[in-house]
């Protein structure tokens, strides 16, 4: 508990010294804490569509009128360490904290337990004139009946501060989980998905972030990603972009492979027109095991281009050879070439429905059970809203891992895969109420966990159904 409230302490004090220390900054232009394109994005003179509405915000978020068309471009260069998107309402300010109520039944193989969850979520948004800070929380205490032995409790903390000059641009991200199980599928919050729908901050790109895509049995992991970018506009058209990162996956119990990773990233970004640029990037990353003395080095070339329209549609595709040397592997082979390949599509097709999908495939470090892995990551979304009160979303991925050195009698691969859908009903400004349903599946090569523990704690499929009592008893916006 003493964690736990430590976690949620350093989110609320960073939020109110940054805003303290900005008292005195008088908002005359929005400022956009991403680095500017040289180029701005132009619609067509004959579009005469409604701009997109922010998906899963509802009446909470914004108090900006979707239909104003008023999307400030997102200018991330597409060298940089964080994904591009479809843009953002500019002049923001938001304070909104909420409180959840969650009641779940979990099927886990042969094991049934009702859920009780009690948490929150916290989230901020402001600009200045030269700056901008966005912080998000999210957590929640788990009550697991029968099997008390599962209780536990889960925490994601995401927070981005970007400074603006003439032609400089600085930008400070940092993304932290700490959760009883993998997170990828969103089960270990016992209401998937509604942890993501309280995270507006933009992705680091999956080349970066220590992979959490096997499913172990109940361990508590701390997962953390840190990155410092700068980039430099040279002319209207070029931008050289530089960042560094601090990967961290930290098991709390022994018998897993935690892992830090240390990373530095360059690239050259060249604008082809208003909405189309293409980028030449470098990453390098060390990677080190903890108890073991193990680690390898990946040296990534790409070419990457990029296609953005404010508010529609943002599409990333790289791909370069990598390669990857080892260091106190217990096999012959010192290096090996591959390639990594990354792409990501955010597309509003309409004011009410989007689309949402990434790839990734590279060298990583292994998810806590192998010392590295070939992996294959996709993860993908759909939402949709009916009505002003009712709205829906899907989503679904799938992640593979691959051990990078065949040993006997060791399972080989890993084949994890999820899908699940929310329904929303709104009830006034302040109540919403969600429905999830979730499945979740892990399959493995022939052999044993090489770790303490592989797969769901009670076998290998797992399904999760929960509603969720959300209450916003304020959001203040554009009065802070």
């Amino acid at each position: 508990m003493k964690l736990q409230t430590l976690l949620a302490v350093l989110a609320l004090s960073w939020i109110l010294v940054a805003s303290s220390a900005r008292a005195q900054d008088q908002p005359s232009q929005p400022a956009n804490s991403r680095p500017a394109d040289p180029l701005q994005p132009q619609e067509d003179a004959n579009d005469n569509r409604q701009a997109p509405a922010p998906a899963a915000r509802g009446l909470f978020l914004s108090s900006q009128d979707p239909t104003t068309g008023q999307i400030e471009p997102d200018n991330h260069p597409l060298s940089g360490a964080v994904t591009p998107g479809l843009g953002s309402t500019p002049g923001r300010r938001l304070f909104d904290p909420a409180f959840r109520l969650t009641e779940a039944i979990d099927h886990n193989g042969g094991v049934t337990n009702s859920i009780t969850s009690v948490g929150g979520s916290l989230q901020f948004d402001r600009d200045w004139q030269r700056s901008h800070l966005n912080a998000s929380y999210s957590g929640a205490q788990l009550f697991y009946t029968p099997h008390s032995s599962y209780t536990g409790a889960y925490h994601t903390l995401a927070a981005s501060e970007g400074i603006r000059w003439s032609r400089l641009n600085l930008l400070l991200v940092d993304n932290l989980i700490l959760s009883p199980e993998s997170s990828f599928g969103g089960l270990f919050t016992g209401a998937p998905g509604l942890a993501g729908q309280n995270a507006s901050l933009s992705d680091i790109t999956a080349v970066l972030q220590p992979p959490d895509t096997i499913l172990t049995g109940r361990a508590t992991r701390l997962n953390n990603t840190a990155v410092a970018e700068i980039d430099y506009s040279m002319t209207r058209r070029t931008t050289l972009t530089f960042s560094g990162s601090y990967g961290l996956l930290h098991f709390t119990v022994p018998g897993y492979l935690s892992n830090r990773s240390i990373s530095a990233r360059g690239g050259y970004d060249y604008a082809l027109s208003a909405r189309n640029s293409l980028a030449l990037i470098y990453t390098f990353s060390s990677i080190h095991y903890t108890g073991v003395t193990a680690n390898q080095e990946n040296h990534l070339a790409q070419l990457s281009f990029g296609r953005k329209v404010t508010g529609r549609l943002s599409f990333q595709l790289a791909a370069g050879p990598q390669l990857t040397t080892f260091q106190n592997f217990n096999f012959p082979e010192t290096r090996r070439w591959s390639l990594g390949l990354s792409g990501a599509f955010n597309y509003q097709m309409t004011r009410n429905t989007g689309y949402n999908f990434s790839y990734f495939h590279g060298i990583t470090a292994g998810s806590g059970v192998y010392l590295g892995a070939t992996s294959d990551t996709f993860t993908g979304s759909v939402s949709h809203r009916f009505t002003r009160f009712w709205s829906t979303s899907f989503n679904a991925g799938y992640a593979r891992n691959a051990n990078l050195t065949s040993v006997v009698g060791i399972s080989s691969r890993y084949d994890n895969w999820f899908a699940g859908g929310t329904l929303s009903r709104q009830i006034g400004r302040e109540i919403r109420i969600d429905g999830v349903f979730a499945y979740q599946r892990q399959y493995s090569a022939v052999g044993i966990c090489p770790v303490l523990t592989c797969g769901l704690a009670g076998g290998s499929s797992r399904s999760l159904a929960s509603v969720t009592l959300e209450w916003h008893p304020f959001a203040i916006q554009n009065e802070l």
